[in-house]
């Protein structure tokens, strides 16, 4: 149940068996929820989305927090206020590795954690979907999720209905990225990670259709009047 995983956490965070030896230096030495559940010998890793989505799960059961789960906390907002969300997301989130992924999450973490710290960062990831949303080459996906993140954080969407282009990009879009260079502890490795050649890219035709209707059921629910103009 949802106590036991919150009991174990604190058994394989950073610092409890070893410490992590990837990701941003300035980071290695906070006492954060770890990827997974390992042995020993297994590195730790850092992923805010991760931290994100673990955190919502506590909160949606109203568990108190322990002093892990407010070291994941103070990371989190870390990483958000400093802005490494935009400058290194793979670094921030090696298996996701796109910062309009991160900001989908955290999103949904304030607008549904009810934890004040997170709830601060409202004003900065609104900032930062307008800029992010700025640029030309983003991808129709990760537009989408912009758009579902600033609906979260108390905007309008910035797509108004699901394109040709979105559905389109349902056989080839990949939520979830697995790079088998993500947390080695060699430097060279660490280097090239984040290289898209050596990625393993996940692609579920289900979920995206599910994140394009997630958008959609929050879009209407805001703004039910705009659904029947097109």
């Amino acid at each position: 149940n949802v106590e036991w995983v919150q009991k174990q956490l604190p058994l394989y965070a950073n610092g409890s068996q070893r410490w992590i030896r990837h990701g941003l230096p300035h980071h290695r030495r906070r006492r954060a929820y770890s990827t997974w559940f390992g042995k020993a010998n297994m590195p730790i890793d850092f992923d805010v989305c991760a931290m994100a989505n673990t955190l919502l799960m506590l909160r949606e059961y109203d568990l108190d927090l322990t002093d892990t789960d407010h070291a994941t906390v103070r990371f989190i907002e870390a990483v958000i206020n400093e802005g490494e969300h935009l400058a290194h997301p793979f670094r921030c989130a090696p298996w996701y590795g796109s910062t309009a992924t991160i900001i989908y999450h955290v999103a949904r973490l304030v607008a549904r954690g009810r934890l004040p710290e997170i709830e601060r960062l409202a004003d900065r990831l609104r900032q930062d979907v307008e800029a992010v949303n700025s640029g030309s080459s983003l991808k129709p996906m990760d537009r989408l999720l912009l758009s579902t993140a600033n609906m979260w954080l108390g905007g309008s969407p910035i797509l108004l209905d699901p394109t040709p282009q979105l559905e389109a990009e349902t056989d080839r879009y990949s939520f979830f990225v697995a790079s088998f260079l993500a947390v080695p502890e060699n430097p060279i490795a660490r280097k090239l990670a984040p290289l898209p050649i050596f990625h393993l890219r996940y692609r579920c035709p289900a979920h995206t259709l599910a994140l394009i209707v997630e958008h959609e059921a929050i879009r209407r629910q805001l703004s039910p009047e705009v659904v029947g103009k097109k």
